[in-house]
C-alpha cells in the first residue's frame, strides 16, 4: 500500500526518481549515501512520507558537513516528496531552496526548475511556471527534462486556449523526443496534448485513439484512476463519432477498475454511460456485461469507497 494522493504516481514517474540527482555523483559523505539511497527506496515504494524522513536527515548531515550540493540535492528530493503528497506550498519551499543553491547553472538545475514549473502550475501561479519552464533548455541537456518543460508549457497554453502556441510546443516536444526512452508518464501527457489539439481542430487524428494510448501508458506508469479517467473520455470521444460498441467497452473498462480502486460514484458513472448505449447495441452480449458490471459494483458498494 502506498501513500500517493490522486496524481501522485504520475509526479513520481514525471519527476523521475527521488535521489536521482544524488544517486549519480559520489556524495561527500557514506551516511548522506545511505540515507539518500533509503530514501529512494522508499520513494519508489509509493511511501513519500517515509522517503521524507530520511532525505531530511540526509539534508541535515550536509549542512552539519557544510556541504551546500547535498543540502540542495536532498532539497530537491524532499519537494518531490512534498509534490508527490500533493503539499505544494512545501514542495515550493524546498524546490526554492534546492534552485538558491544550484544557482546559476548545471545539469542539476533544469529538474529543480521544471519541478519547480510544475508546483507553481498547481498553485496557479502561472507566469512563473512559464518564466521557469522556459529557463529549462538553457541549463539542461537532459532530454526528459527539457521535453517535460515543453509538454507542460504546451498545456499551459491548451489552458488559456492558445491552440497555435500548443501546436508549436506539442511538435517541439515530439520532436525532441524522438528515439528517445521518456518516462511513460510524460508519453501520456502528449498523448493528452495531441487529443485536445485535435479536439480543438487544430491537428488531424482520431481523439479516441489518443486518448486510449493515454490510457495505457497511464497504466504502465502505475497511475490507475487518471488510466481510468482517461478510458472515460475515449469512451465520451468514440460515442460522439458514433462508435457506440468502442465507447461501450471504454465505458466498461473504467467503471471496473475505478470500482477496484475504491472509487464507486466515479464507477457508478460509467455504468450509467455503459446502460444509455446498451439499448441501442443489437447484441445481447452488452446486457449481460452491463448486468454484471452492475452485480459487480452492487456487491461492492457494501464495502464503502471514496467519491
Amino acid at each position: 500500500m502506498n501513500d500517493f494522493p490522486k496524481g501522485g504516481i504520475l509526479l513520481m514517474a514525471l519527476l523521475l526518481s527521488a535521489g536521482c540527482v544524488t544517486r549519480h555523483l559520489e556524495p561527500a559523505d557514506p551516511d548522506i549515501l545511505a540515507l539518500s539511497e533509503a530514501g529512494a527506496a522508499a520513494y519508489a515504494a509509493g511511501l513519500p512520507s517515509k522517503a521524507a524522513v530520511l532525505y531530511s536527515q540526509a539534508l541535515e548531515r550536509g549542512r552539519l558537513l557544510d556541504v551546500p550540493r547535498e543540502v540542495a540535492r536532498n532539497a530537491y528530493n524532499l519537494g518531490l516528496c512534498r509534490m508527490a503528497a500533493g503539499e505544494w506550498m512545501e514542495a515550493r519551499r524546498w524546490l526554492d531552496q534546492a534552485r538558491v543553491l544550484l544557482e546559476p547553472d548545471g545539469e542539476e538545475l533544469g529538474r529543480v526548475l521544471v519541478a519547480c514549473a510544475e508546483t507553481a502550475t498547481r498553485m496557479g501561479d502561472i507566469c512563473e511556471a512559464v518564466t521557469l519552464a522556459e529557463r529549462v533548455p538553457l541549463v539542461c541537456k537532459e532530454t526528459a527534462v527539457r521535453c517535460q518543460a515543453l509538454v507542460l508549457l504546451a498545456e499551459i497554453h491548451a489552458g488559456e486556449a492558445k491552440w497555435d502556441a500548443v501546436r508549436e510546443r506539442y511538435v517541439a516536444a515530439r520532436r525532441m523526443c524522438k528515439g528517445t526512452e521518456i518516462p511513460p508518464g510524460l508519453s501520456a501527457r502528449q498523448e493528452g496534448l495531441a487529443a485536445r489539439l485535435i479536439g480543438a481542430g487544430v491537428l488531424k487524428g482520431d481523439r479516441a485513439a489518443c486518448l486510449l494510448r493515454k490510457a495505457e501508458l497511464l497504466r504502465k506508469a502505475g497511475s490507475y484512476r487518471e488510466m481510468a479517467e482517461s478510458l472515460g473520455e475515449a469512451g465520451d470521444a468514440f460515442s460522439a463519432s458514433g462508435r457506440k460498441a468502442d465507447a461501450f467497452t471504454c465505458y466498461e473498462r473504467s467503471a471496473h477498475s475505478l470500482d477496484a480502486g475504491g472509487q464507486r460514484v466515479a464507477a457508478d458513472v460509467m455504468v450509467g454511460r455503459m446502460r444509455s448505449l446498451a439499448g441501442d447495441l443489437k447484441d445481447s452480449t452488452y446486457i449481460e456485461r452491463l448486468a454484471l458490471a452492475e452485480r459487480i459494483l452492487a456487491a461492492d458498494k457494501t464495502k464503502g469507497g471514496t467519491p
